[in-house]
């Protein structure tokens, strides 16, 4: 089982294959497959604890990639030295097996002995005689031939989509002129097209027995183009400032927004004994968790390799931020009652672009730690020209430890972790009257009385 709920304290995905003798059951005169779900330690038994509730269960449910690997091709190549760069015919290349050609430069000993010895990357091809005809070696992707200790290697340029060999000092070039050159098969994503609405019905590349149909069961993030010049240029910056090493709070962050563009922010929060604990905000958060889980531990291992030395694995903790539901009620006047309903959506869409973490354009939502006071909402609101403000009110809610918490915006402690999100807003509108603003608000209060 897959458990994205830390034990039922998160909102998040339970995967599971049921066992395979389950049976029906009758309960309460309903006969059914069930699922039972036992607080065993009692968690949900304690005070202000809310217990578990399930949205929705999916039969034949299954994780799925943004990724497609694409049938296998061969090259006929005259290779020469300015001849060493070979279109792929595919976008967006996540990786690629490359089987070079090795006939004529190896013998037949030669040959049989990397049969024996590495059989997963060699393939023989052989004639009607038992004779080996051709014979292809696996090569290994490098990132630049000078650095690379393995000769048989190769470089893929993803900006142009181009497969390059060496000239034979720096990594070998494939020599074979007879027949075919090379063969390569490339795994790809969709990259942005990869953003799918709920529902989206799914392709099936082969088949799969008698499942007739696939579709998402929610929106799908994640996937991206090939970077502009401009990310670009933000990494290499990166690169220059921390010299590929992590060892200041920022390196962390930067080296995580980079990492995924499905983060939005990062905030990381020092502990003790030097362990850090780094909230992520992500851009599909009210998709639920799909999107943290699927770049938490991609992230956690990328970190291990660059910083094994300055910290440990227990020494990095990757969290999602403790969301804060505000809500906000307004009482506004209006001097046209006949334009009440377009006021009301006028402070409803302010409301909601002020409190929204993942922002846009002037707006770019709150950072993790801090939250607006009421003070602030109302300054923002002031530019709302759609009536005048006679009262404000904001509450907060919060979920932490298992526990929910419900307190005014004024009296809320803000902490390292949380981020505000919009809970439930109203707005009252009324007609602007000529009595001062203090008989206003006095005429609100009794009316809500």
């Amino acid at each position: 089982m897959t458990d994205h709920t830390k034990n039922l304290r998160k909102s998040g995905v339970l995967l599971f294959m049921p066992p395979g003798d389950m049976e029906e059951l009758e309960i309460e005169g309903s006969r059914c497959y069930w699922i039972g779900v036992e607080d065993a330690k009692g968690f949900y038994s304690r005070k202000h604890t809310s217990p578990p509730v399930v949205k929705r269960i999916f039969v034949n449910a299954v994780e799925i990639q943004n990724m497609e690997t694409l049938e296998e091709q061969e090259y006929f190549a005259d290779f020469s030295p300015l001849n060493r760069r070979f279109p792929l015919y595919a976008n967006h290349i996540l990786h690629a097996k490359v089987w070079v050609n090795e006939k004529g430069a190896l013998s037949q000993e030669e040959m049989k002995g990397l049969l024996k010895s590495c059989p997963e990357n060699v393939r023989a091809e052989y004639n009607v005689l038992g004779e080996i005809e051709e014979f292809y070696v696996l090569w290994q992707e490098a990132e630049e031939f000078e650095l690379s200790e393995n000769p048989r290697s190769y470089r893929i340029d993803r900006g142009t989509s181009e497969l390059i060999f060496g000239e034979g000092i720096q990594g070998a070039a494939a020599k074979n002129r007879d027949s075919a050159a090379f063969k390569v098969q490339v795994t790809r994503c969709s990259g942005e097209r990869g953003n799918l609405a709920p529902f989206s019905s799914l392709r099936f590349r082969g088949h799969l027995g008698l499942m007739k149909h696939m579709e998402t069961t929610g929106k799908i993030t994640g996937g991206w183009d090939m970077e502009g010049p401009g990310d670009a240029l933000k990494r290499g910056s990166h690169v220059i400032s921390g010299r590929k090493r992590l060892v200041s709070l920022a390196d962390y962050e930067r080296e995580a927004m980079f990492f995924s563009r499905s983060i939005h922010k990062v905030s990381c929060v020092p502990g003790k004994n030097g362990k850090i604990t780094m909230v992520l905000l992500m851009k599909d958060y009210k998709e639920g968790s799909h999107g943290f889980y699927a770049v938490r531990n991609g992230l956690k291992n990328h970190f291990m390799a660059q910083c094994e030395i300055t910290c440990k694995e227990e020494g990095i903790e990757i969290v999602e931020p403790v969301f804060v539901e505000i809500s906000v009620k307004l009482w506004v006047t209006a001097k046209d009652m006949g334009e009440s309903i377009e006021v009301s959506q006028k402070w409803l869409k302010g409301i909601e672009c002020y409190l929204e973490p993942v922002g846009e354009g002037e707006h770019k939502g709150w950072e993790i730690g801090k939250l607006p006071g009421k003070s602030q909402l109302k300054m923002w609101l002031s530019s709302v020209e759609s009536g005048r403000i006679c009262h404000i009110s904001a509450s907060a809610r919060y979920q932490m430890g298992g526990l929910d918490y419900e307190v005014d915006l004024e009296e809320l402690e803000c902490l390292p972790s949380m981020v505000c999100v919009n809970g439930k807003h109203e707005v009252f509108v009324s007609a602007e009257r000529k009595e001062g603003s203090h008989d206003c608000l006095k005429k609100y209060e009794r009316q809500i009385l």
